[in-house]
């Protein structure tokens, strides 16, 4: 035995196995092993260090009024979009744009209430055109808004593109 030992990590239902220093995306999320201790008492398998990093927006997206804390933009069209409200009051959520395409509007039933300093989960296919698992893309958000505290609409236009590469 070199004293290499193996790991199984399930993300959402997808199981890979992993060993010390691996650095793999399983379903979307970007896992670094390191420290590995695999026991020899029955029951008590395994444990280690993992480094978690989910695709992030860039730091512009952490602080803009409406921001981005995280997104999944997948070939296969099951996507998903983390916005957060950086306002002090709540807002409603009228459409957000990626790019030409709608992902978030009046077919989708506007209307979504973020509270301030909080953030809402967007999910559905094809937010972006994405061909291919590692395809970078790179497009402008906007996103139209109500401050409900005194019901004035807002049109937000990210001052940078959100970046990434489409996952499985």
């Amino acid at each position: 035995d070199d004293g290499n030992g193996n790991i199984i990590v399930s993300v959402n239902g997808v199981r890979e196995t992993l060993e010390e220093g691996d650095y793999e995306r399983v379903n979307g999320l970007e896992i670094y092993l390191e420290n590995l201790f695999i026991s020899n008492i029955p029951k008590l398998t395994a444990s280690a260090y993992l480094v978690f990093e989910t695709e992030t927006a860039s730091p512009y997206w952490q602080t803009a009024t409406i921001g981005i804390d995280g997104f999944k933009i997948s070939a296969s069209g099951n996507d998903s979009l983390i916005v957060k409200n950086n306002n002090a009051v709540d807002i409603e959520i009228q459409s957000i744009d990626i790019g030409p395409n709608q992902i978030y509007g009046e077919e989708s039933g506007a209307g979504t209430v973020i509270v301030g300093g909080q953030n809402a989960k967007f999910t559905g296919n094809g937010f972006i055109d994405c061909t291919g698992v590692g395809n970078y893309f790179s497009e402008e958000v906007t996103v139209v808004y109500a401050d409900q505290k005194t019901s004035a609409v807002y049109t937000f236009v990210g001052e940078e593109d959100l970046e990434g590469e489409c996952t499985e």
